[in-house]
């Protein structure tokens, strides 16, 4: 298997991606490889590659951003509470705008299946806000600069009451024994603690809650010997249990409290966490033995860092004749294979799921096949979105490629454009100039093409800007069957099909 990777990370050093999807074709001893990718967007490409080996069949989906390039951020997104889901396609949707479109995004950390379903196993922070947090977690994080990075976070936090104070176990979390825990609006309606404990609502603190701060506040309501309370939109709830609780009782409404959450990291505007880290400075991770699923095939997502990149890769799993998956170490070895340093292992099975602006589009789509056969709605993702403006048409593209037509019939092609950011723009049908190969029929200055009245092959090709595109046409002159195909027709009065 090394000897095969190897190849392909020769292979892939040899791609250079262009405007239309390329195709590179590979074959060895090991099997076969391909691959098409296309520009997606301002320094972002998409590639997808078919795998074929005598271990296995692998399908994997790719994207790959330059960061710092001009109007491209990576990001992250959730449901918009820390217990909560929504699908990729969801997140990405509600970051669509004129301004703002998602070119790719993937499926982020594990999460809760219970009725905290969609809680984070570790660390998560979007816009800056602490979504939730524990003592550590392998995260990938976004800096306010837009720096990327793949590291151990760790957390702490504190509660003080004048000469007294108390450690937070963590943000957002369940509630253990003798532990303190903060939540916060992001969280739920309630706390959802489990067994009896003391929770204080403290007020007047300056919301949403971020990492390395102090915040101040009053204490507003105490409710003692209790299973949860509720957290309200203009708070934060100190939640204890055991000696925490007995800390929390010494508190009496109207007192001041200060608390912090503090990492070793400062201005983190974007955390996802990852269970497993895969490579780290070029070499396979030791983390990966450590895994319990390290050695079975299952679908996987991983986000990694390649020299001045971000790459986002998934691989389908558990469908027969399509996609094997891959263990934690296949996985590894073929980020490895693309040129990728760090990289972290995040949620996989059914979660899996990557959504791809394609050229020609202007949103984001499903790419990958999730093996639950539906996209899986998860707790948060990862995303790159482009900023871009739209600008004027620069690269004609048809909506389709090949055309089968009837001799004298009509076409009239349907197009679009590119603009220098690859955002889909509006193009006049009379700025397209048309070309047609000779015995296939004829144009009209409005676009419509009548087909020839005899049998040929050739093309229509469209130019705006200094771009082509091309349609292979094939006219028929004879019939060999004849089908309606409408079963049946509803029509309202004086509707005409």
């Amino acid at each position: 298997m090394k000897k095969g990777f190897t190849a392909k990370k020769a292979l892939c050093l040899l791609l250079a991606f262009t405007l239309l999807f390329s195709t590179m074709l590979y074959a060895d001893g090991e099997g076969a490889y391909s691959e098409s990718s296309q520009q997606i967007g301002p320094g972002t490409h998409y590639k997808k590659a078919a795998w074929v080996t005598p271990k296995g069949i692998f399908s994997i989906n790719m994207v790959e951003t330059l960061i710092g390039t001009e109007y491209i951020k990576v990001e992250a997104s959730d449901s918009g509470k820390a217990v909560g889901t929504e699908t990729v396609s969801k997140q990405a949707q509600k970051k669509y705008s004129d301004d703002t479109r998602v070119l790719g995004a993937v499926n982020g950390d594990f999460f809760y299946t219970n009725e905290l379903r969609g809680l984070t196993s570790g660390t998560s922070i979007i816009d800056g806000e602490i979504k939730t947090a524990l003592p550590e977690s392998t995260i990938f994080g976004v800096s306010d600069q837009g720096n990327c990075f793949i590291d151990l976070l760790m957390m702490e936090g504190s509660a003080q009451f004048k000469d007294i104070s108390y450690s937070i176990a963590g943000v957002n979390r369940v509630r253990w024994d003798n532990q303190l825990i903060l939540y916060t609006p992001a969280f739920a309606g309630l706390t959802n603690t489990k067994g009896n404990g003391t929770e204080v609502v403290v007020k007047g603190i300056e919301l949403p809650i971020k990492g390395n701060q102090e915040y101040k506040g009053y204490v507003h309501t105490i409710y003692k010997d209790v299973k949860d309370a509720q957290i309200p939109e203009d708070g934060i709830v100190l939640s204890g249990q055991g000696m925490a609780a007995e800390f929390l009782n010494s508190l009496k409404e109207g007192d001041e409290v200060s608390f912090s959450i503090n990492f070793n990291r400062n201005n983190i505007k974007y955390a996802v966490s990852g269970n497993t880290r895969l490579l780290k400075g070029g070499q396979l991770s030791e983390e990966i033995v450590k895994a319990s699923d390290a050695k079975v095939r299952h679908p996987r997502t991983a986000i990694g860092i390649k020299g001045g990149s971000v790459v986002m890769v998934t691989v389908d799993g558990r469908q027969k004749n399509f996609s094997d998956g891959m263990t934690l170490y296949e996985f590894a070895e073929y980020l490895f294979s693309q040129g990728i340093e760090n990289a972290i292992n995040l949620d996989g099975g059914g979660s899996t799921s990557m959504v791809v602006r394609t050229q020609g589009h202007f949103e984001p789509a499903l790419v990958n096949s999730p093996s639950d056969g539906r996209e899986r709605s998860i707790s948060n993702s990862i995303q790159i979105l482009s900023y871009a403006p739209k600008s004027k048409p620069m690269h004609v593209r048809f909506n389709q490629d090949t055309l089968k037509i009837y001799k004298n019939s009509t076409f009239t092609p349907s197009a679009y454009a590119l603009d220098q950011y690859f955002n889909r723009v509006d193009i006049q049908a009379d700025a397209i100039k048309y070309t047609l190969s000779k015995g296939i029929g004829k144009m009209n200055e409005n676009g419509m093409f009548t087909a020839a009245s005899k049998a040929g092959k050739g093309f229509i090709e469209g130019s705006s800007g200094g771009t082509k595109s091309r349609i292979e046409v094939q006219v028929y002159d004879k019939v060999a069957s004849l089908k309606i195909t409408n079963d049946y027709v509803s029509l309202d009065p004086g509707q005409k099909v």
